[in-house]
C-alpha cells in the first residue's frame, strides 16, 4: 500500500524561498504553506500586501500534500 502522495513523487519541491531570518517590513505574516496558507498569501500579494509566507518544512508537503479528502460526498476512494 502506498502512503505517499503520487503528485509529490513526480513534482519538483519548491526550494526558492529564503531560509534565513526575514528582514524588512511585511504587512502580513501567513503561517503555514499548505493550500490555505499559500492561497491566502497569493490573494493578499495580488492586492498589494507585502506578505511573508512561513513554513517549517516544504511548501505544500504536509496535510495539503497528503489530503484525505476532507471535501467529499461521503464515499472514500482507495488510490493505492
Amino acid at each position: 500500500m502506498k502512503f505517499t502522495s503520487y503528485w509529490l513523487d513526480t513534482s519538483q519541491p519548491f526550494n526558492e524561498g529564503a531560509s534565513k531570518p526575514l528582514e524588512g517590513h511585511y504587512d502580513v505574516a501567513v503561517v503555514g504553506g499548505g493550500l490555505t496558507g499559500s492561497s491566502a498569501a497569493l490573494a493578499l500579494a495580488k492586492k498589494g500586501a507585502r506578505v511573508a509566507l512561513l513554513e517549517a518544512e516544504t511548501i505544500g508537503n504536509a496535510a495539503s500534500g497528503r489530503n484525505g479528502g476532507m471535501c467529499n460526498n461521503g464515499f472514500a476512494q482507495n488510490y493505492a
